[in-house]
């Protein structure tokens, strides 16, 4: 029961009353939800007929199918392109997002220009349609919910002209009504080159990649690029930077007998680079005197004239005690790895542990089942039989709590394969001990052959497809999930509250900063996964702006936006689409009262905050040369935006003064990192012009330098993306002015980063790897500070209260948010439970 005091009403005035409700997910199809609303008054009234109303709504419930494709190809460690016989296998998503299953479900893939089909075929893959261009994939029934891949793979012919792209579409239906359309087509679209080198960077190392290594050993890197393309390469730069934190530089060769130059970064130069030729540079270091735990990765990079850099994937060793170099694990297979495979084949997974000369406590063994296959019940075994050996559908895992020194143990299983698709299987073990951090062993890979071509004819499902002007799409962003407890934090030091946004709930928390208690729940639409405070000149107009994924169970993203002290929200008018996949977002105050959204597949989207309960979009920015879009960041010292871009790796910056961006031919700037690395979250310190970027793969936290540049500058060279130009700016260009090694900092910053805007304010940023928060500090050298526990699990996003002095963290999967002193000790006062 709720009752709204609305004091005297004049004779012939009349009014509204708004009440939002939120339907549980538990409420059944079909049940009609009844609301009745009564007016009582202390005067007379006289006629009392007319102060009962009643409203009646059905829960109507509707499958609602979407689907994403990705051609593999762009990225920073993918080919940048493709040429006469290639084969591009796509990548597709599906799912059903709605709230009833979606019956005979069908995928049509329409064969793009100048390509053959490869594969698979049925009975579980493609069918033709007759003799038409038309496949489809018949799924059946798709449960609420429910989703999965498909693979389609397409071998490119001569016949495109150089630098066109050829593109694709893959549409999905069903028989039921859809209500939402505007989700049930993909694209994408892939750059073709017909004569023109191809650099292809792999990197090795010996130890194994995951191998545990003691201070004083010898790690060997050998780095071979791969001229795959269809013209010479000429002027080939290979470049190799090292961790020299963590090793020490021996010696470097090339296989040409050319020079070497370096010690960091190694950088090698290879005039003229032959179609089908390849090129190793060699480099021996060993461990330094580290702390045990420490991850020590390195990437190559290798770039040549008209081409873009390329990046192998990354090496990795785990620095274990003395001594704990020698616990080794060797990953075989039967049949061998390599070895190609046939839906229902039996793989049989063996892994041999060597235990060196001092024992080892608590071992833990875990294999995870791979992909496309299924566990052999029962065949999990070892010998000898120290320890305990446990399985499920999900993994194996070997339990040891004493490994006896000099010993030899050997753990098995086998997996069926249950794809039809032409793909690939890999399988790799990790081990944990007390002496040894989680450490990969080698991987072990099998490619899938397709089943055989059957002529059978299926009938497209009729359904009318929207004409959507063919736009690239990548794979859709795995974190934070819609049903996560917690996705971002956000607070407002005028009001003293702390908002948080809730996946799982479909709301807001409202926390209250003086007593650090819950307050209130706002609702919004659902999965929101973003959330910005808009301070105003005015504090009592600011406003919270909320991305979200759905809105009523449907794919229908948007912003949802409510004043800090308010109990409801509402939309943008008179439109509140910013995109396809808005996932962060930031707002630059009274600066100029504007809102950017990040989308992780589509355009940066920009809001005029300026009129409170008017708030609209102004528009996109023109040019969308980048994929992933994901953490976000405004300076309002200089009205720049800074864009983390996870697919292509890139910070991208924009000019937010007079709305520039949204200029036609705008052109952003892409800063590179000093590594290849997928970038999340990035903030700003407006204090010192400092922009940090963590990067989750290689335990680092770069920091740059805003007047060190312009955004038109020389610095960078001018490149083709889509939409339009980019000015790309090389690593060593980059005004970067500092690296900052995180100890065990692997997945930082891949949710939530706070900065305090002072001079030497600190940096807090999550990771929800292993529960904890790093703690920078900003100054002339910006550096580590150190890492304290999250006390709580999976922490998220994170934001600090420079006038209380404290900062808060939300937790995903123990649904709490955990207080913090902003000043050292940094010590925990208190843990907000988040309950319903």
């Amino acid at each position: 029961m709720y009752s709204w005091n609305i004091g005297s009403v004049a004779a012939g005035v009349t009014g509204t009353v708004v009440l939002t409700g939120h339907v549980q997910a538990s409420v059944a199809c079909g049940t009609v939800l009844t609301n009745t609303a009564g007016i009582t008054t202390t005067s007379a009234d006289q006629d009392l007929t007319n102060n009962l109303a009643t409203a009646m709504v059905s829960v109507v419930c509707q499958p609602d199918l979407s689907i994403v494709k990705n051609d593999r190809v762009g990225g920073p460690t993918e080919p940048p392109f493709v040429q006469p016989g290639d084969v591009i296998t796509y990548s597709i998503s599906y799912n059903n997002v709605g709230t009833d299953p979606a019956a005979n479900a069908v995928v049509t893939e329409t064969l793009p220009d100048f390509t053959t089909f490869v594969g698979p075929t049925g009975p579980s893959g493609w069918f033709q349609v007759g003799t038409s261009r038309d496949y489809t994939y018949s799924l059946g029934t798709v449960s609420a919910s429910a989703g999965g891949v498909l693979e389609f793979a397409v071998q490119v012919q001569s016949g495109p002209a150089d630098g066109s792209y050829i593109t694709n579409t893959v549409c999905i239906g069903t028989s039921d009504p859809d209500p939402v359309s505007q989700n049930d087509c993909s694209y994408e679209q892939t750059l073709f080159r017909l004569t023109t080198p191809r650099l292809n960077v792999s990197k090795s190392a010996q130890p194994a990649s995951g191998s545990t290594v003691a201070p004083g050993d010898t790690i060997t890197y050998t780095v071979v690029v791969l001229n795959d393309g269809s013209a010479d390469a000429s002027n080939i730069l290979i470049t190799d930077t090292l961790p020299l934190t963590e090793v020490t530089f021996v010696t470097a060769s090339l296989s040409t007998g050319g020079p070497v130059n370096g010690p960091n970064p190694l950088t090698a130069t290879v005039g003229s680079l032959p179609v089908s030729n390849a090129v190793t540079m060699t480099v021996v270091v060993t461990v330094n005197n580290v702390v045990t735990g420490t991850v020590i990765t390195n990437t190559a990079q290798a770039v040549a004239d008209t081409l873009a850099v390329q990046s192998s994937l990354p090496v990795t060793h785990v620095v274990g005690a003395a001594g704990a170099g020698a616990l080794n694990a060797v990953k075989l297979a039967d049949p061998p790895g390599g070895t190609p495979v046939d839906p229902d084949d039996t793989i049989t997974y063996t892994i041999v542990i060597t235990n060196g000369s001092t024992p080892v406590t608590n071992f833990v063994l875990t294999d995870t089942i791979p992909a496309d296959t299924a566990f052999v019940t029962g065949s999990a075994s070892h010998t000898p039989t120290i320890g305990v050996i446990s399985a499920d559908s999900s993994r194996v895992r070997l339990d040891i709590a004493t490994f006896p020194a000099n010993t030899t143990v050997t753990a098995s299983f086998q997996v069926t394969v249950t794809t039809s698709f032409t793909t690939t299987i890999s399988n790799q073990a990790v081990y944990l001990s007390d002496q040894t951090a989680l450490t990969d062993t080698n991987v072990v890979t099998h490619p899938v052959r397709g089943t055989q071509l059957r002529a059978v004819y299926l009938p497209i499902i009729l359904k009318g497809y929207p004409e959507v002007p063919p736009t690239p799409t990548p794979t859709p962003t795995p974190t934070p999930t819609p049903l996560a407890y917690v996705s971002d934090v956000a607070v407002d030091p005028d009001s003293n509250q702390v908002f948080i946004a809730s996946p799982r709930h479909d709301w807001v928390y409202v926390i209250d900063g003086s007593t650090d208690t819950l307050d209130r729940n706002v609702g919004v639409a659902h999965g929101p996964t973003g959330l910005t405070v808009l301070d105003s000149i005015v504090p009592q107009n600011n406003r919270v702006f909320v991305a979200h994924q759905y809105a009523l169970n449907n794919w229908n993203p948007g912003v949802k936006i409510f004043g800090v002290n308010d109990t409801s929200s509402y939309n943008l008018t008179p439109d509140p689409y910013v995109g396809a996949a808005p996932i962060k977002i930031a707002s630059n105050g009274a600066n100029n009262e504007r809102v950017y959204v990040s989308n992780y597949f589509d355009k940066l989207a920009v809001i005029d905050g300026s009129a409170v309960g008017g708030e609209t979009r102004l528009g996109w920015v023109e040019q969308k040369g980048w994929q992933g879009a994901y953490g976000i960041d405004t300076s309002r010292a200089t009205n720049r935006v800074y864009l983390a871009t996870r697919d292509t790796g890139e910070l991208v910056v924009f000019d937010g003064n007079g709305d520039r961006l949204l200029q036609s031919g705008y052109i952003p700037t892409h800063i590179k990192p000093p590594q290849a690395c997928s970038l999340w979250s990035v903030a700003v310190n407006e204090s010192t012009g400092h922009v940090f970027v963590p990067c989750p793969q290689l335990s680092k936290v770069y920091v740059l330098q805003e007047s060190d540049f312009t955004l038109l500058e020389g610095l960078g060279v001018l490149e083709s993306r889509e939409g339009g130009l980019a000015l790309v700016i090389s690593p060593q260009a980059a005004p970067w002015i500092a690296e900052i090694d995180v100890p065990s900092g692997t997945g930082l910053g891949e949710e939530g980063i706070a900065v305090v805007d002072q001079p030497d304010g600190y940096v807090f940023i999550t990771n929800a790897r292993n529960h904890t928060v790093v703690v920078l500090q900003d100054g002339t050298t910006p550096a580590y500070v150190t890492t304290i526990s999250a006390q709580g699990t999976e922490p998220q996003g994170v934001d600090v209260n420079p006038v209380t002095g404290k900062f808060y963290v939300g937790n995903a999967a123990s649904n709490d948010v955990t207080v913090f002193s902003a000043t050292p000790p940094f010590t925990h006062t208190a843990t907000i439970p988040l309950t319903p």
